[in-house]
């Protein structure tokens, strides 16, 4: 079997796609979806963790509406998580469109390859503009800062607050909602004090 260069190429974006792909899902997980009518918050501290549960709102069909969950930035700044948040996200862009832009540029690439990869390129850039445009709304909502992270199957928001109420985390999964087209079961709220 003989390898040729385009199969390299592909095999070398795929790779660094999955990289990429997992490295945001173990940065970002966030344990389990809640189930009933509660929402499970945990507050972390200084190494120690307790859970306390509260009603959740529903909205008029019944649906869950969210889950927020507390993250102690002891170890550093708040303003520093956030930055560093998007500084990695963005790398993991870069990267991926690197490799993408590559292909579409290497002679030897078959008119798939190329589609495919401009596909890919394209819906980088329009996760990037909505993830963009969903911090702005949440900011104005009167959040001191947040980050949203848009993948195929969830969509992971941060928040910096001083405490979530039910409402706040409805208003937010709505909103995300209705920028992605994301069922709110499939949205996660992390707050971070």
């Amino acid at each position: 079997m003989k390898i040729n260069k385009k199969q390299i190429v592909m095999l070398a974006l795929s790779l660094v796609v999955c990289v990429a792909v997992y490295l945001n899902w173990r940065f970002l997980q966030s344990g389990e979806q809640p189930t009933g009518d509660t929402v499970e918050t945990s507050a972390v501290s200084d190494g120690e963790q307790s859970e306390q549960k509260e009603p959740q709102d529903e909205g008029e069909e019944g649906k869950t509406l969210g889950e927020a969950q507390y993250v102690s930035s002891a170890a550093t700044s708040v303003e520093e998580y956030f930055t560093g948040s998007r500084l990695t996200r963005q790398q993991s862009k870069d990267e991926a469109l690197e490799l993408l832009q590559a292909v579409v540029s290497n002679e030897s690439s078959s008119a798939e390859s190329i589609e495919k990869a401009n596909a890919e390129i394209v819906a980088i850039a329009a996760d990037t503009e909505l993830e963009g445009t969903i911090e702005n709304l949440i900011k104005a909502k009167g959040f001191k800062d947040c980050v949203v992270f848009i993948s195929p199957d969830v969509v992971n928001v941060v928040v910096s607050t001083d405490g979530l109420t039910a409402e706040q985390a409805a208003q937010i999964n709505e909103l995300v909602a209705s920028q992605t087209g994301m069922p709110t079961s499939k949205i996660n709220i992390v707050e971070i004090k």
